[in-house]
């Protein structure tokens, strides 16, 4: 799966965020940078901050030893691989047989939630470790000792790390309610103080992690990650109707077969752990054979509760709770698919030891026939009922897609009429069972899971190789039907002002915003942040507003691909001559130089003060104001730094690297060295080893003060969050590390006593 691109059922986050994002960090690694900034979208944004490329991932020491594109393969291939082996091992924890923990497992491991996820990465390694850390937590409750105590801080340690912080905190939440369900359940004795011994393994995954979290938390702050409004929460969470995928996941159709016909994202919704799994973890709630069972019925409640519209869901988003009100709220069904395939296991566990006939049982086989009745009778009555026509196609989808999971459940009951009367069949019916479960898995799993030939992956194209060829530092943009998705100038080292990630600026989104109309939105995207995109000669031309915002943001270079239907765009000259300059065309592709862009590092001697944010954006799109002779501070300088303009100022770039920027000035006259790189704190600057203070200009910039003369200006990005995160890290390690010691030496000296 190298890559995992093109995408077949999702959308483009793979290929455009999280794959050049890891690219990035691993090349950083490599170049023993720490991968703490971008430079290459939103005009910059801290990197390691935004948590999704995982940097600090222990499983990315892959991606140093294999190349980056088989290290991501089996980056992607590791998540089943391990998932069920965790699993595997659990189920046996909770002495199941063997063939019923492997059914357990691949109920799990290809359930809908880890297959429409998998390519993804990082979401399904912060899951992973679930599996793993409640087989240490059941040990650890039975007999608490120093090695399952490190295995589980080990556990949710990697699970934060693995850079999807919302999954990795239902993984703490739900490890936290499991522990201290089995020490309750475990008896009266020490209850108290294996509550307490189980407090330092929450708290110092936090701590190892902080140097990942406390920059993350710092990014937020400044972010427009925030909460989402009632109606758009309502309608992120689950429809009612939706029930109908688990058991029939295609019912609505498959966004992989062009054909999934509800609104809303499928992926976020299709809940499917297979019709025989779904069959024995019912089986398993009727017996409620165990405290267990009892537990993790009541964790499929109330995630499917949380899921779907009801009273808990909406009661979770009045509380306004970080990760929960202003993230996706079905995104925990991961544990339902969990607590569901564990119930299956016991379930098909219970099946294996039947000596008799169970009511139980054939309660659900008649509730699973009942519903599949019901979704028959829908899909056949609807078009008498129903007069809308796009009603009958869709609902011939739902019938086609009904056909499979109607003929495996018919299978199923066969099977386990023969299971029960006749016993010498006995061993292989439970061995086609689970062929049965694995066919029904993959059928799903290979639909939507794409795969591509290594050379799909971020192919070579003539007008990126010539764009990195020409621009340099500059940046570029894609106009029309020529833009460039966001963050593949990542992968490619090519600097843009688009940008697409969960954590980004605000304050550069609102600026990149107002190209629209010349204002700041009410309301900003959450992770774009792109120039308004447009199409055709009158377009471009007429809005002023963007050309203004592709000026001050530096964008030298327009990319453009020609459009030969003349009806679209009648006479071909998008382009102003008077503006933009061809400069590259080859195949229709065109590369133009816009004549009026700002340079990216540049000397002013004049500057205006406006510390309102709505009068600081509607100065920028003031045709009357000149943007490259004026800056917009938003504080006074000092009453005794006077500025003035040099009319030939030498200004030469020494470096420019992702954290670091060094520049040599030599002016007649003091002045501002604007760089039109994001603000954002953690930046420092020098000027000859001194520091000095960093001014925001131009609503989201940097300027510093530079007196005349010659000087070196160096700037470099090494924020407090990072440092203070890293420290954080690095004492807990070593206080771990003494521990674990100090426990090797008193170990050897019992051992000594004894001899």
């Amino acid at each position: 799966m190298p890559g995992s691109f093109p995408n077949k059922g999702q959308n483009f986050d793979v290929a455009e965020l999280l794959y050049p994002a890891k690219h990035f960090s691993v090349e950083s690694f490599r170049n023993l940078e720490i991968p703490l900034w971008n430079p290459y979208n939103f005009s910059g944004n801290p990197h390691l901050a935004s948590l999704q490329s995982g940097s600090f991932y222990p499983l990315n020491l892959i991606f140093l030893i294999l190349p980056f594109i088989y290290a991501w393969s089996f980056y992607i291939y590791s998540q089943p691989i391990l998932a069920g082996f965790f699993t595997f091992l659990l189920l046996r924890e909770f002495r199941l047989g063997f063939k019923s923990s492997l059914f357990g497992a691949l109920s799990f491991t290809f359930s809908s939630y880890f297959v429409v996820w998998i390519e993804y990465g990082n979401i399904g390694h912060s899951i992973i470790w679930l599996p793993f850390l409640m087989l240490f937590s059941l040990r650890f409750v039975r007999k608490p000792n120093l090695i399952l105590f490190l295995a589980m801080i080990a556990g949710l340690t990697l699970s934060l790390l693995a850079g999807y912080i919302q999954t990795s905190f239902y993984v703490f939440v739900f490890l936290f309610v499991f522990t201290s369900f089995n020490i309750f359940v475990s008896g009266k004795e020490k209850r108290l103080n294996k509550l307490l011994i189980t407090i330092p393994i929450f708290v110092l995954p936090l701590l190892l992690s902080a140097i990942q979290l406390t920059p993350t938390l710092e990014l937020l702050n400044s972010s427009s990650r925030t909460s989402y409004a009632l109606s758009s929460f309502i309608n992120l969470l689950i429809p009612k109707v939706h029930l109908a995928t688990l058991f029939a996941p295609d019912f609505f159709g498959n966004p992989a077969t062009r054909n999934y016909w509800l609104s809303g994202t499928y992926i976020e919704r299709v809940s499917y752990i297979g019709i025989l799994p779904l069959i024995f973890a019912m089986y398993a709630v009727f017996k409620r054979q165990s405290k267990t069972i009892w537990f993790f019925t009541l964790s499929s409640i109330i995630v499917l509760l949380l899921s779907f519209n009801s009273p808990l869901s909406r009661f979770f988003y009045s509380l306004d709770l970080p990760l929960i009100s202003n993230s996706v709220p079905t995104r925990v069904m991961f544990i339902f698919c969990f607590s569901a395939s564990i119930l299956a296991a016991f379930g098909f566990d219970y099946f294996e030891k039947l000596k008799k006939k169970d009511n139980y049982l054939l309660i659900s086989l008649l509730i699973t026939g009942a519903v599949f009745t019901i979704l028959w009778i829908f899909v056949f009555g609807a078009q008498i009922f129903f007069q809308n026509q796009s009603w009958i196609e869709n609902l011939a989808i739902s019938k086609r897609n009904l056909v499979l999971p109607t003929a495996i459940f018919c299978l199923s009951l066969i099977l386990i009429f023969v299971y029960h009367n006749l016993s010498k069949f006995k061993k292989y019916v439970l061995v086609v069972l689970i062929l049965l479960t694995v066919f029904d898995l993959y059928y799903f799993f290979q639909k939507i899971t794409p795969f591509s030939p290594v050379q799909s992956v971020y192919p070579k194209t003539d007008v990126l190789t010539a764009l990195k060829s020409i621009q340099g530092i500059d940046r570029s943009w894609g106009y029309g039907s020529g833009y460039l998705e966001s963050n593949i100038q990542t992968f490619e080292k090519i600097y843009t002002a688009d940008g697409y990630d969960a954590l980004h600026i605000k304050r550069y989104g609102e600026l990149v915003s107002s190209s629209a109309n010349g204002k700041i939105p009410e309301i900003i995207a959450r992770s774009e942040a792109e120039i308004v995109r447009g199409f055709g000669s009158s377009d471009l031309r007429n809005n002023t507003n963007r050309q203004r915002i592709l000026n001050l943001l530096g964008v030298k270079y327009l990319v453009h691909k020609l459009n030969l239907d003349n009806s679209v765009n009648p006479d071909l000259q998008t382009f102003d001559d008077s503006i933009y300059q061809l400069v590259w065309n080859k195949d229709n592709w065109q590369i133009y130089e816009n004549k009026d862009s700002l340079p990216r590092i540049s000397l002013f001697g004049d500057y205006v003060v406006e510390s309102d944010q709505n009068k600081i954006i509607q100065k920028i799109h003031d045709p009357t104001f000149n943007l490259k002779s004026t800056l917009i501070l938003e504080e006074r300088l000092p009453r005794d730094f006077i500025i003035g303009e040099d009319k030939e100022p030498n200004l030469r770039i020494l470096k420019y690297s992702p954290n670091k920027i060094a520049v040599v000035t030599d002016s007649s006259e003091n002045s501002l060295l604007f760089v039109s790189d994001s603000y954002f704190s953690g930046w420092k600057a020098t000027i000859d080893s001194t520091e000095e203070k960093i001014y925001r200009a131009d609503y989201a910039f940097r300027a510093v003060l530079v007196p005349k003369g010659k000087h070196e200006i160096v700037f470099y990005y090494y924020p407090k969050s990072f440092e203070g995160g890293f420290k954080i890290s690095l004492v807990t390690l070593v206080s771990i590390a003494i521990l674990i010691l100090y426990k090797l030496m008193r170990f050897g000296k019992r051992n000594v006593q004894k001899k």
